[in-house]
C-alpha cells in the first residue's frame, strides 16, 4: 500500500507543477485587450489554442494592424483541421480574426470561435486545381503580401460603410465579396 501512495504523490508533484497557469500564458482571457493580444503575438509568447474573447467593439483597433504582414511564430488554429501552417502573417491572423468575430459571436463554445481550419487566404484556383489531383498543396495558392493588402482594404471598407449599424445588421455581409479568394 506504501509504494503505491508514495507513486501517487510523485505523479501528482509531477503533472501539477509540469501545468502552467493561466496568468502565466494568457490562457483564454476574457480581458485581453487588443494591443496586449498583439505585443503577445510578435514576441511569440501568445501560446492559448482559443481565439480571444473579441467583441465587434475591438474590430477597430484590430484593423489597426490587420495590413502588418510580420511573420510571427504561433497563432491558434481549429484542432478539427488536420491541416497546419508554419508560417503565420499577423495581419492575415488578425482579419481571421476579425472574420471569427463576424461569423460567430456571439460565441457558443470556445471551439466555435474558428472561422475555417486554418488563418490563410487562397485563391479560388485552388479548388479546381484540388478536384483535379486531390493531394494539391493549398499553401501554393495562398496571397501574397500584396493581395493580402488588398483583403485587408475590403475588410476596412466593410468596417468603414457599416460601423454605425447594429453588428446584427452588417455581419452576413461577407467583406471579401468580389474576389476570388476564401479563407482556408
Amino acid at each position: 500500500m506504501k509504494p503505491i501512495m508514495f507513486f501517487l504523490i510523485i505523479m501528482f508533484v509531477f503533472f501539477s507543477g509540469s501545468c502552467k497557469k493561466d496568468s502565466e500564458t494568457k490562457l483564454f482571457d476574457k480581458n485581453l485587450k487588443v494591443e496586449e493580444f498583439i505585443i503577445l503575438l510578435k514576441a511569440g509568447t501568445y501560446t492559448s489554442d482559443n481565439l480571444p474573447d473579441f467583441l465587434p467593439e475591438d474590430i477597430p483597433g484590430l484593423l489597426n494592424h490587420g495590413n502588418d504582414f510580420t511573420i510571427i511564430p504561433y497563432f491558434p488554429t481549429n484542432d478539427i483541421c488536420s491541416f497546419s501552417l508554419f508560417q503565420y502573417r499577423l495581419g492575415e491572423c488578425i482579419l481571421w480574426v476579425i472574420e471569427s468575430i463576424r461569423l460567430k459571436y456571439p460565441y457558443q463554445s470556445l471551439y466555435s470561435r474558428f472561422p475555417s481550419c486554418v488563418p490563410m487566404l487562397i485563391n479560388n484556383e485552388f479548388i479546381d486545381d484540388a478536384k483535379k489531383n486531390p493531394g494539391t498543396d493549398p499553401v501554393k495558392y495562398r496571397l501574397k503580401d500584396t493581395e493580402l493588402k488588398s483583403a485587408y482594404d475590403k475588410y476596412l471598407e466593410w468596417w468603414d460603410k457599416n460601423n454605425q449599424n447594429k453588428f446584427d445588421e452588417f455581419k452576413s455581409t461577407n467583406p471579401l465579396d468580389g474576389l476570388k479568394i476564401f479563407w482556408y
